[in-house]
């Protein structure tokens, strides 16, 4: 049977299908909705991003159909679940489409990450690994090693947010970035603190933000396949990058090879989020995982430990 999970993100909404119970992953693919675009400093999501969202559902249903999905669980983050008008958008999703969204809050956000997450890098890890999730409303940290979930917790320090919160110029002048910087290692204090006691020794980036970094480095190196589950990211290399995506300007990024459009405008706010990480944290690896949240519900579902609400086609 083919089941598809929607994950409804601040910035992009996610679809994967996949056979069950063989778990074999059929197609994947999302749409830049940018829901949280104008509206998560307000808590609303703004009527030209409720439309988008709407239509992106309709668009991922029409695609589910016809790839003979039987079932869809469908699962909204950041901008729904803190945003005033988040349950309208649910109703109008449901009326129009028939698709029930669950709407999860953080710290099960971070729960399903780690799902997924630990499965696509299993038998790479053998030591305590710290797990990033850059998203457009939150960012979500997880403390694990390789037997079990240690500690988690979703900030409300997403890419999309930080721009929202800050106005920034493009690029961010010395005081913006001054400010930023202090707001984030503020927000980040007790995960420097977690960190400190437990000593993770890989950072293991998920999905997202992470996919275009790795694809960045990848070109630079001259690989051009996509890169996969435990693709690493030298540290050095990266800070390097982080610095070049903070000091140069939208239309610049767009030209780096590698660069994913849809990321492009915000992506020097992960970058933010990933120097203040890799500066308070010290970890000697940084390692690639090309799962998160939607295949931490297709591993649930597989468990058959899937809470969530399904909808039938």
């Amino acid at each position: 049977m083919n089941v598809a999970v929607i994950d409804l993100g601040t910035n992009t909404f996610n679809l994967l299908i996949f056979e069950v119970p063989e778990g074999k992953i059929l197609y994947n693919t999302k749409i830049p909705v940018k829901l949280g675009k104008g509206g998560l400093g307000k808590r609303v999501i703004q009527p030209d991003a409720f439309s988008r969202g709407v239509e992106a559902i309709q668009m991922h249903r029409r695609t589910c159909l016809e790839l003979g999905v039987k079932k869809i669980y469908a699962l909204a983050t950041s901008a729904v679940r803190t945003s005033e008008n988040g349950a309208d958008f649910v109703k109008a999703v449901l009326n129009t489409t028939g698709i029930t969204i669950n709407v999860i809050d953080g710290e099960t956000e971070a729960s399903i990450i780690y799902e997924g997450v630990k499965n696509s890098i299993r038998g790479m890890v053998n030591q305590k690994f710290l797990i990033m999730d850059i998203g457009g409303g939150s960012t979500e940290f997880i403390l694990a090693d390789p037997a079990q979930l240690l500690w988690k917790k979703s900030y409300p320090i997403g890419g999309s947010r930080l721009i929202e919160m800050f106005k920034p110029a493009d690029p961010p002048e010395a005081d913006e970035l001054g400010a930023i910087r202090q707001y984030l290692r503020d927000e980040l204090e007790d995960l420097f603190e977690v960190c400190a006691h437990h000593k993770p020794q890989i950072l293991v980036g998920s999905s997202g933000s992470f996919d275009t970094f790795a694809q960045i480095l990848a070109f630079k190196q001259k690989i051009y396949d996509k890169p996969g589950n435990g693709f690493i990211l030298p540290v050095s290399d990266l800070l390097e990058l982080i610095h070049q995506l903070i000091r140069e300007n939208e239309q610049f990024r767009l030209q780096i090879p590698g660069m994913e459009s849809m990321r492009a405008d915000t992506i020097h706010m992960s970058a933010l989020q990933l120097e203040m990480v890799l500066l308070n944290v010290s970890v000697p690896t940084v390692m690639l995982s090309t799962f998160a949240l939607k295949e931490g519900v297709m591993y649930q579902i597989l468990n058959n430990q899937c809470p969530w609400q399904e909808s039938l086609l």
